[in-house]
């Protein structure tokens, strides 16, 4: 998985607004069971200055050659925190 900091992005999710970065990731993974490669696209939204974890997180799975099948699309976001 190749990840790199894509952006700093205000985004809002259900906890509340924050100032984060966007990190961006891609990955092949070969499964010998199977023709062709999986492939994983990631983006997840940290910030680091209020949080421990991830504000939010979008994940899609696909698997494909000439036609490319979505095996899974998943997004997660914070709904509530508690400073101490």
């Amino acid at each position: 998985m190749n990840l790199k900091i894509a952006a700093r992005e205000s985004i809002t999710v259900p906890a509340g607004a924050f100032n984060a970065f966007r990190i961006e990731g891609r990955g092949i993974f070969a499964d010998p069971g199977h023709r062709h490669a999986e492939e994983t696209l990631l983006r997840k939204w940290v910030a680091p200055d209020r949080l421990r974890f991830p504000v939010a997180m979008e994940e899609i799975r696909r698997r494909g050659g000439k036609n490319v099948r979505v095996l899974q699309s998943r997004r997660w976001e914070l709904v509530s925190f508690r400073e101490s």
